[in-house]
């Protein structure tokens, strides 16, 4: 019985006793490129190679897109199109309507009338007259000058005491930007940048200007509240050179000519007084 109690305590004390553990060295694993070991025993795809695994490189954030935010602009159009093609390429450009000039460049334009035109008020007790009007579309104003350079080149030599300009030299004249401001060919693009057209004509038809045939492509129809346009676009500018317009039973036609690219000069568009 000692016996037995004996070896009770042995196997007591010996179960108490640290286990020593066994320390095993990982095993090293081979990686063949295009793989390398990324973290120990696995082996990644490297395909550049860079030492980035790939599947941690190319892994794609996909952003939730909130459908609340802004208001969706409509599908674009051909004239959308033609938009940027001119403003990527036109710095200014120069027209006739009639026998009145115009001179564009930027949102900044002067109109060279062929008259010396009189208004229906006076400035300081004086008529008014004026022979250009210059127009800032971003500050959407419109000022009129009596230009005595002008008035010379409009009617040839002119007294001093005869002149309506002499009065009013290098003065501004305030005048209505609604009234004044002009129909550009740009603003008809404008206009019509995200209807739809009813037709395109893409085959090259020509319009007769004074220096020649010019080459119109595309041909671009419209129809809006009922009345029909159709924008005859000047290849080289994108700009409309020839606008038809049917309005119920009226028609009529709006007619750019002289139509000159990048020639404008920004002197040209903002007065230079005449005495210095």
């Amino acid at each position: 019985m000692r016996n037995a109690w004996l070896v009770l305590a042995i196997i007591f004390l010996t179960a108490c006793q640290p286990v020593a553990v066994q320390q095993q060295k990982a095993t090293a694993t081979a990686c063949s490129p295009p793989y390398y070991e990324y973290t120990a025993g696995d082996c990644c795809l490297d395909s550049e190679p860079n030492n980035i695994c790939d599947r941690y490189e190319n892994k794609t954030i996909v952003i939730p897109k909130n459908l609340t935010l802004g208001v969706q602009q409509p599908p674009k159009s051909v004239i959308s199109d033609t938009i940027i093609k001119f403003r990527g390429n036109i710095t200014g450009y120069s027209f006739v309507v009639g026998k009145t000039e115009y001179l564009v460049r930027g949102e900044l334009a002067r109109v060279k009338l062929e008259t010396v035109k009189k208004l229906d008020f006076k400035v300081n007790n004086t008529p008014a007259f004026i022979t250009d009007i210059y127009v800032d579309r971003k500050a959407r104003t419109t000022t009129g000058y009596c230009d005595l350079r002008r008035e010379r080149e409009i009617l040839g030599t002119v007294d001093s005491d005869r002149s309506n300009c002499m009065p009013l030299a290098d003065m501004p004249i305030t005048l209505l930007y609604d009234t004044y401001n002009p129909l550009l060919p740009e603003d008809w693009l404008t206009r019509f940048a995200y209807a739809t057209p009813t037709l395109v004509e893409t085959s090259d038809q020509y319009v007769k200007e004074p220096t020649g045939w010019k080459l119109v492509s595309p041909i671009v129809h419209f129809t809006e509240n009922g009345d029909e346009y159709a924008l005859r676009l000047e290849s080289k500018t994108g700009l409309p050179i020839k606008i038809d317009i049917k309005e119920g039973d009226l028609s009529k036609v709006v007619v750019y000519t002289w139509l000159i690219q990048n020639k404008v000069t920004p002197q040209e568009v903002i007065y230079q007084p005449f005495h210095k």
